[in-house]
């Protein structure tokens, strides 16, 4: 348990250990942190203020808090604010000015998602489309994780990488946000192209499949591609004089960030042992018994699938499923064998007569 008393937000802004926890770079904190919300429930108006006011100040490039000196600027530029006949306490002025943070402070606290990096950027970047009513999706687990986006497409997400997206995703743009590392494959839809963005590059697509890996504490990021085209760019904040770029299937970018410099190396052929399972797996079949296609699927998306043998067996499978959305290609095998099909979180249940002879 903490030993600071922990008596005014102040308190919270100043320890150290809570300041890291607040920006997403303590994680193994969370037992911590739990208890001591749970131990001193009167503490946790005071916790979401603080939380708050910490993103907040990563949002505005501050340094770290580490003195009272920048909280009394930020309850100073809120005081002035404040008529002298409508005068109340600062932090209640604080408290009504940051409801909407509020939201989001909980929201971390509760899911302890260690997503403020994107935060950061969408506050640095005009450009970033806003996102009401998001969704986010962390991977805490040891193996990959698979969401499936609104808009029917996927990603892949590898462990300890979370992305953030609109509930229903119905705008002119298709935006996620990633943190970590992800495998998408993106429906296709010429009206609405596909963005993620990540802390350093910008990937734009209309529908295709490839791999985004950013993690914000490390100096590099990669786009490699395994079907169709995407266009690459630096995000704003180290775009510099570089313009985008265009990657054909099989190609790979590097970009890296060394002494504020951005220096951009394109593979034209991705090694197959810098692959991932998912992007060395063709998923063309020919004949192939459904019951093995199915297989195959559990092992690349981390999923289970639920069929019935005996009335399968007899079904065959003769598709290239290589540039599909992984719920896709679940609809067109279900297609094929008259069946339909539920999603149950990380499992598919599939249901009907399939190809069992009457």
């Amino acid at each position: 348990m903490p030993e600071q008393p922990f008596g005014s937000v102040e308190d919270f802004l100043q320890d150290l250990r809570f300041q890291q926890w607040a920006r997403g770079e303590a994680p193994g904190d969370k037992r911590y942190w739990q208890a001591f919300l749970n131990s001193n429930p009167d503490k946790v108006h005071l916790y979401e203020e603080a939380i708050a006011l910490i993103l907040i100040m990563q949002g505005n490039d501050l340094q770290p808090v580490s003195s009272s000196r920048k909280i009394r600027q930020i309850q100073d530029a809120i005081a002035d604010e404040v008529t002298e006949k409508h005068i109340l306490p600062v932090w209640q002025w604080l408290r009504w000015g940051l409801a909407a943070m509020l939201v989001v402070a909980i929201g971390f606290w509760w899911s302890y998602k260690t997503t403020n990096k994107t935060g950061e950027i969408a506050a640095k970047e005009k450009f970033f489309p806003a996102l009401e009513k998001s969704v986010t999706r962390r991977n805490e687990r040891n193996q990959a994780m698979l969401v499936n986006l609104p808009d029917g497409s996927s990603v892949l997400l590898s462990k300890e990488s979370s992305v953030r997206y609109n509930q229903q995703m119905n705008g002119k743009k298709r935006v996620v946000y990633l943190t970590g590392e992800g495998f998408f494959e993106v429906v296709k839809d010429a009206n609405r192209p596909f963005f993620v963005y990540a802390d350093k590059v910008v990937t734009k697509v209309l529908g295709t499949s490839f791999t985004v890996k950013s993690y914000p504490d490390s100096a590099e990021a990669i786009v490699s591609v395994k079907t169709g085209k995407v266009s690459v760019s630096a995000s704003a904040q180290n775009a510099g004089s570089h313009t985008s770029l265009t990657l054909l299937p099989n190609q790979q970018v590097n970009l890296l960030v060394e002494n504020q410099k951005l220096t951009t190396t394109i593979t034209e052929v991705v090694k197959p042992s810098e692959m991932t399972p998912v992007q060395k797996e063709p998923f063309e079949f020919e004949f192939t018994p459904v019951a093995e296609a199915f297989k195959i699927l559990e092992a690349n998306y981390a999923v289970k699938i639920h069929f019935d043998e005996v009335k399968m067996r007899d079904c065959t499978l003769t598709a290239s499923l290589k540039d599909e959305p992984f719920l896709e290609k679940i609809r067109l095998i279900c297609l094929a064998t008259e069946s339909s099909f539920q999603v149950l979180e990380d499992q598919i249940i599939i249901s009907g007569n399939g190809c069992q002879t009457p």
